[in-house]
């Protein structure tokens, strides 16, 4: 009850700091078209629009619910999800021009480009309702491709990189051949990443990641003939193929790892974090990558991630759609889903709640350490099936001896320019 009551005053506060106005019946569509200064044309007086939310994702349950709490804020308009079982059929409905309202990009397998998307960013700027400084971090900048906002979520986690700071030191952003030279000082029986994670897995990881690190989605280019994909293909290729049964069953915080992959989404994890280093101080000290960043991720997988396609004919109600993830209730529903909200007040209330509420403990070192991940983010993912296959294709036969990890990264480097060029319009 008393986090109900809390979390009810945290919704009521956001919706202050975010300046929202009421968006019932028609308004909602006309308050979208008039806070972008006649970017859009809101319909006519009396008129109904049915607006079409397209998805080809196993799970729609969130996007349902936000379904009927759109509609239920409408009259005039009325939003009906189209869930495709197989992506294909939405890719081929897609191309012969009949295109969604709104596409749930989770599972789409649509490039996200400028030719099949809408740009979104000249409406969130016109809007008088919410400021760029009302988000979290970066993540807005962070979510453009090609310079545009194609894409909006509801909320996200950030991926990272945990260790003692003993060990890795206080600063984020290293290379790969810093943590060559932390498993030589710690050779014997440490292990740099637990054990569990074998070849294979923790590829998966770094191919996760050069999504972020290894393509300029604004310009349209990729960077895996460098030494930071080659020294990732490496660096899987000494690992165990499978489970190293000498460990014994190691605790991935023993001693004995010295990093550890965490996704933090929400205050209950941080605290557990620090649990489990127990009194030892740690750092967030991200994936090793060749770039000044630092090597942390925003992901928006459990969460919504809405775009809307650009042969639309109903703009305006589609922006109202996506636009309303922002609003001070459903921000408060990502928070109660344990995910962290867009809107950065929505999130200081998040953590607010956690520590008033009594269910969970947070110093102020907790929060000033979170915090500070939060705005040294500067990456989205944008996660792409095809670029995931092509790398893993390539990463598996380079670990089992078919190619070097040159000749690898170089396969990689190719199909992955064709792709871009052709899917992106490049």
């Amino acid at each position: 009850m008393k986090k109900r009551i809390a979390l009810l005053l945290a919704a009521a506060l956001v919706f202050c700091a975010c300046g929202a106005k009421a968006t019932g019946t028609r308004d909602g569509v006309a308050h979208a078209a008039e806070e972008t200064g006649g970017l859009l044309s809101a319909p006519k007086d009396g008129e109904t629009q049915t607006i079409t939310v397209a998805s080809a994702s196993f799970n729609t349950f969130e996007l349902e619910q936000y379904i009927n709490r759109f509609n239920g804020s409408q009259n005039l308009v009325h939003a009906e999800l189209k869930q495709y079982s197989e992506p294909t059929q939405l890719l081929a409905d897609f191309a012969a021009g009949d295109a969604p309202d709104v596409l749930d990009l989770h599972g789409a397998g649509i490039p996200l480009n400028g030719v099949n998307f809408v740009d979104m960013m000249p409406f969130l700027e016109a809007d008088t309702g919410i400021a760029l400084t009302d988000f979290s971090g970066n993540i807005i900048p962070s979510l453009k491709t090609d310079g545009k906002l194609l894409a909006l979520t509801d909320g996200f986690s950030i991926t990272t990189v945990t260790g003692r700071t003993k060990d890795v030191g206080m600063q984020s952003g290293w290379k790969m051949a810093d943590v060559e030279q932390l498993s030589l000082e710690k050779s014997g029986d440490h292990f740099v990443f637990p054990p569990h994670l074998t070849a294979g897995e923790m590829m998966l990881w770094f191919c996760y990641v050069s999504m972020g690190q290894m393509i300029d989605w604004n310009a349209g280019r990729c960077h895996f003939d460098t030494p930071a994909f080659t020294e990732m293909l490496e660096f899987c290729a000494d690992l165990p193929r499978s489970y190293d049964a000498s460990a014994g069953g190691m605790s991935e915080w023993s001693e004995k790892v010295l990093l550890v992959v965490e996704t933090v989404a929400n205050p209950a994890r941080l605290e557990a974090i620090r649990e489990n280093y127990g009194t030892e101080a740690y750092t967030f000290i991200g994936f090793p990558n060749a770039d000044a960043n630092n090597g942390a991720y925003f992901d928006s997988t459990n969460n919504l991630l809405l775009a809307i396609p650009a042969r639309s004919q109903k703009t305006a109600a589609a922006w109202a759609f996506v636009r309303g993830m922002l609003e001070a209730d459903w921000q408060s529903r990502v928070a109660e889903r344990w995910e962290l909200p867009m809107i950065r007040s929505a999130l200081d209330a998040m953590f607010d709640d956690y520590v008033i509420s009594g269910e969970g403990i947070l110093s102020d070192a907790d929060k000033e350490r979170f915090y500070r991940l939060l705005e040294e983010t500067t990456i989205f993912i944008h996660d792409d099936d095809r670029i995931r296959e092509i790398i893993m294709e390539e990463a598996t036969a380079f670990l089992s001896g078919q190619r070097s990890a040159r000749e690898a990264a170089e396969l990689v480097q190719n199909r992955v320019t064709i792709y871009l060029q052709e899917q992106y319009q490049r």
